[in-house]
């Protein structure tokens, strides 16, 4: 039997978007979705306003205070007065008045006392305070709607702001319903023996006319062939999808198929791999779908849910169901012959069944439930168990945010010509990129974590692989088919090769998630993205089709027609792309070269410092003396600073500085140097840092320190072992430490 997927690719085979569009003025804009790109025509505020009742005055003027100020005049918000500035004068000022040239910041009326035309300011302000710059809410030129937005309305409040009365919108979707059957009666009718009322027509409008559907008609019509048809010939011209509820089963009076059939539409499928609604059909007619759902109440839900947001969807709307990954709470026990959708409450990241009566008859339990458990045929379930969850429409959108389930996308990339091998191969710490960045994933909350490799990659890996359908495209082919393969609304994509990135980075873009959006990334619309380290939604995979279909390979072109959110940028996100970028990930950042004393400690460092310098690193050394010393000179001021009993002093010059006195240890140190690619630190040879020992002929013969990464020495015998080097080759130690792994 067909997959319920199939039937949605079937469905979205035969749609294309609304065309038509429509200009409305703004207050009747809210819940429609933009039809062209709209900029600002001005600045707003078009002038600089003062953002508080006081006096508008030059801050330079109030640097020292008590300040005596000459008051010019006054401007209240709507007047068009100009005062010439004047030194040590002010302009008393209301809320929202235009500041005249030459003043630039605004004091509080608190922060004054007047008499007569001077006013006496107590505290001074710096350039700007209380000062609304031109175009400090929205640039000219700036874009405030972008094409397929769902406008709110702040949208509408921002619209007003800068002048624009109307805009031009898609054209609704539009659907009626039409519930067959001779038992059916309206609400509000005297119910007559053996009818019942008609209540599937009511819920399926409301659904859609709450998420932006223009809903046609309702209706109701017997169980007669010959009147169904004339009923769904009079929907079709103004209609995008009628629905029809009943007669699709195989009973006496069950007559869809055959009116489909008489009216000469083009069935797209009869019956899916779906329970309930099972013979649920779906069909073309003058290029309008007919979707006919099961008489039965919640079997008609389900498969409303299922097809009706995807064939809104490809028609231009702007909603569709999320779905996620949770957590089962308790258990269900029956074998299901075929896929089943169970009712079911979401919360959390956790999901449970809080009903016992599964009867396609029976809806009014769905009050106390928000979701569907999407179960595979023969699945039983136990506590703990993960499960496919898809939110209801009608469910609060809190629920689709805000918890710990999304699918996490790793974008491998191939080999790179610049690093001679494949990324995700490269290793840190003994573990390759790829396993770094699986844990990494988890470790954010990832309920799947999915590879996507190139089309000729044949390698073999510990996770679900997804390789790209077309060839050459780059990165943009490979969040398609993650996008296309995931199991959850919302995917973060990250590249192999974008490593160590501190986790609040992850966390930020996280708190972002919204039903409104599309894409969550660090950057800004005029400048620089990182699209690799993004939340990506699924609705985002028709925008990256069409991308591709128009030979469109940049990740921002996806950004740039969707709803994004950009994210200042605030943390270090790199990718590792050439060897000297590699090279500063694996050395360890703090090295000791230690060794017995007269061993030549202070000679290597010398000579590693500029082959690091010359590598592109930033050096910095801390010397370790087992003894104690003295910087400071007898009789220097800072001696007798310590004399006197002072626990610690520094002296420093524009050049140079030094801290004298007072315990310290390495960590702290260490983090003196927060500029620093390595660190090379002499001795400490007990410490648990990363370290060489230098083993030298004549001053000692075997390794004191403690798990030294490779000793250098002179020695023949020890020069034979796999972990020494020729203390005398300092190119080979400076390529052992910069591959360290």
């Amino acid at each position: 039997m067909i997959s319920v997927e199939e039937c949605i690719l079937k469905i979205k085979a035969e749609l294309k978007p609304v065309k038509e569009t429509q200009t409305v003025p703004l207050e009747k804009l809210t819940g429609r979705v933009s039809a062209d790109m709209v900029c600002a025509p001005m600045d707003l505020p078009p002038f600089p306003k003062s953002a508080m009742d006081g006096f508008a005055v030059r801050a330079e003027d109030t640097e020292s205070v008590p300040v005596k100020l000459k008051v010019l005049g006054t401007i209240f918000a709507g007047d068009d007065k100009e005062f010439i500035y004047e030194p040590q004068s002010a302009v008393r000022i209301m809320t929202g008045g235009r500041i005249p040239d030459g003043f630039d910041a605004v004091v509080r009326q608190e922060d004054t006392t007047s008499e007569g035309d001077i006013v006496t300011v107590h505290k001074g302000v710096r350039p700007y305070t209380n000062y609304c710059k031109i175009g400090e809410d929205v640039r000219e030129g700036q874009v405030i709607l972008p094409p397929g937005l769902k406008i709110r309305p702040v949208d509408v409040s921002v619209l007003a702001g800068v002048g624009i009365s109307e805009v031009k919108v898609r054209r609704r979707v539009r659907a009626s319903v039409l519930s067959t059957g001779s038992e059916l009666q309206s609400p509000g009718e005297r119910l007559n023996p053996g009818k019942i009322y008609q209540n599937i027509t009511q819920y399926l409008s409301a659904l859609m006319e709450d998420k932006g559907v223009e809903v046609m008609s309702c209706g109701i019509c017997e169980d007669d062939k010959d009147k169904i048809i004339a009923s769904i010939r009079a929907l079709v011209p103004c209609n995008d999808v009628i629905i029809t509820t009943g007669g699709v089963s195989v009973g006496q009076k069950d007559l869809m198929p055959e009116v489909l059939n008489d009216m000469g539409a083009k069935i797209l499928f009869h019956g899916a791999d779906i329970k309930p609604g099972t013979p649920t059909m779906a069909a073309v007619l003058d290029g309008k779908l007919l979707l006919c759902l099961s008489g039965n109440p919640y079997a008609a839900i389900v498969n409303f849910e299922i097809y009706f947001w995807e064939a809104f969807f490809a028609l231009g709307g702007n909603y569709k169901p999320y779905t996620t990954l949770a957590r089962f709470e308790g258990e269900y026990s029956k074998v299901n012959s075929g896929r089943r959708f169970l009712r079911a409450f979401y919360k959390d990241g956790q999901v449970w069944i809080n009903t016992d009566k599964h009867m396609s008859s029976v809806i009014s339990n769905m009050a106390a439930g928000n979701c569907l458990i999407d179960l595979e045929a023969g699945r039983t379930l136990t506590d703990g168990d993960v499960v496919n969850v898809r939110l209801l429409s009608d469910a609060p959108s809190y629920f689709c945010i805000n918890n710990k389930v999304f699918t996490g996308g790793i974008v491998n990339g191939g080999k790179s010509k610049r690093m001679g091998k494949d990324k995700a191969s490269l290793k840190v710490d003994g573990k390759s990129f790829l396993v770094r960045k699986i844990a990494e994933l988890e470790s954010y909350g990832a309920g799947e974590v999915l590879l996507s490799v190139s089309k000729e990659d044949t390698g073999e890996y510990d996770l679900r692989t997804v390789r790209d359908e077309f060839d050459d495209k780059g990165p943009i082919e490979g969040i398609r088919r993650l996008l296309i393969e995931a199991k959850t609304e919302w995917v973060f994509i990250s590249a192999v090769d974008i490593q160590d990135v501190d986790q609040e980075a992850f966390e930020l873009l996280y708190s972002y998630l919204s039903s409104d959006i599309d894409a969550v990334v660090y950057g800004s619309p005029e400048g620089k993205a990182e699209p690799l380290f993004a939340f990506y939604r699924k609705t985002l995979i028709s925008e990256i089709e069409d991308l591709i279909d128009q030979h469109e390979y940049k990740i921002r072109e996806v950004f740039e027609s969707s709803r994004t959110k950009y994210v200042p940028m605030r943390y270090e996100i790199k990718n590792i792309n050439d060897p000297s970028d590699y090279k500063k990930l694996v050395t360890p950042h703090v090295i000791s070269v230690c060794g017995v004393k007269n061993s030549g400690k202070t000679t290597l460092i010398e000579s590693l410092i500029p082959m690091f310098i010359e590598n592109g690193f930033k050096v910095g050394v801390i010397k370790h003396d087992g003894h104690e010393f003295e910087m400071d000179r007898e009789g220097t001021d800072t001696s007798r600073f310590i004399k006197a009993g002072a626990y610690k002093t520094s002296i420093f010059s524009g050049s140079s500085h030094a801290l004298i006195g007072g315990k310290t240890d390495i960590e702290h140190l260490i983090g003196l140097f927060p500029e620093a690619d390595v660190i090379l630190v002499e001795g400490l040879k007990d410490s648990t840092i990363p370290k060489i020992e230098i083993v030298r002929k004549g001053v000692s013969d075997k390794p004191v320190s403690r798990d030294p990464l490779f000793i250098a020495t002179d020695i023949p015998e020890l020069l034979e072992k796999p972990y020494a080097s020729d203390i005398n080759d300092t190119d080979a130690i400076f390529r052992r430490l910069t591959n360290y792994q």
